[in-house]
């Protein structure tokens, strides 16, 4: 990964802690296994698992990845 990319996806974690906080943001390996992989789609790595509480929540999340 480029360094700016790497950049932009910490950016982007911290604002998911932000919004969501700490629980609600789950990073490590062990945690995001289960939604790793799809029972139709194959596999693949994640940089985060979110658990939005609400949909304002969600949208706040949604629009840090769009911006």
């Amino acid at each position: 990964m480029h360094d700016s990319a790497a950049a932009g996806s910490q950016d982007a974690l911290r604002a998911f802690v932000d919004i969501l906080g700490k629980t609600h943001v789950l990073t490590s390996p062990r945690a995001t296994a289960p939604y790793a992989k799809g029972s139709r789609f194959g596999s693949g790595t994640v940089l985060a698992v979110l658990r939005p509480g609400s949909l304002i929540d969600m949208w706040r999340a949604l629009q840090v990845c769009v911006d």
